[in-house]
């Protein structure tokens, strides 16, 4: 998912306008929040993009045209149909916030259907890092209207090895369009979980997974 590449290239302290193309090419759009988040100051914002085919409601509320009507017709069919004909439901999302005309953080979100229940991915990258380690994994429930699932978070700072980065990031993509579905974080985030078995000083509220 090119989206998802592109978000990963960029960087703290990017000028705003290097943005512009990116937040184009994905129809974003800019959000103040109401509220501001522990980390936030007056005058930060975010820019939103995402690639939602089922058009899934997002959190900002943003609607688009026939969001209502596709959403109508995905509810016709069952999860179990669109698995037996090799269509999973997901979405996905980025976020990068700006302060002073300059990025101050970078995410993407990725929700699909999975084999026994929807699975999450989240990375952030900012430059406010969550403790010590420039890489944290955790873990938070899921819910798609009312579908459960989970959700594994990785926390990375620019003081990140590649390695480290790479790690938070990487998604198998295969479970987009397989047929069984994949299986827990093991198979949806290779990477932050071998990490984590590797590491397990990273965690946060997630226990160390035992992947084969």
């Amino acid at each position: 998912m090119s989206m998802l590449s592109e978000l990963g290239r960029v960087r703290i302290g990017d000028e705003e306008s290097s943005l512009k193309p990116l937040v184009a090419r994905y129809g974003g759009w800019k959000w103040t929040h109401k509220v501001l988040y522990p980390d936030e100051s007056p005058g930060d914002y975010e820019y939103v993009i995402e690639v939602n085919p089922w058009r899934f409601y997002n959190l900002t509320g943003h609607t688009r045209r026939f969001d209502d009507a596709i959403r109508r017709a995905e509810s016709i069919f069952s999860e179990d149909w669109f698995s037996s004909t090799g269509l999973r439901l997901w979405m996905a999302g980025g976020g990068i916030g700006i302060r002073s005309g300059c990025v101050r953080s970078v995410s993407a979100d990725v929700y699909v259907q999975g084999r026994n229940e929807w699975l999450g991915q989240v990375w952030t990258l900012a430059a406010e890092g969550r403790g010590a380690q420039p890489l944290l994994v955790g873990t938070s429930s899921l819910k798609m209207g009312y579908r459960p699932g989970d959700v594994i978070k990785t926390w990375v700072t620019p003081d990140a090895s590649q390695t480290q980065a790479q790690a938070a990031r990487n998604l198998n993509r295969a479970c987009f369009t397989s047929f069984a579905g994949c299986n827990g974080f093991c198979e949806l985030t290779p990477g932050a979980t071998r990490y984590l078995m590797q590491h397990p000083e990273a965690a946060t509220n997630i226990a160390p997974p035992e992947c084969p």
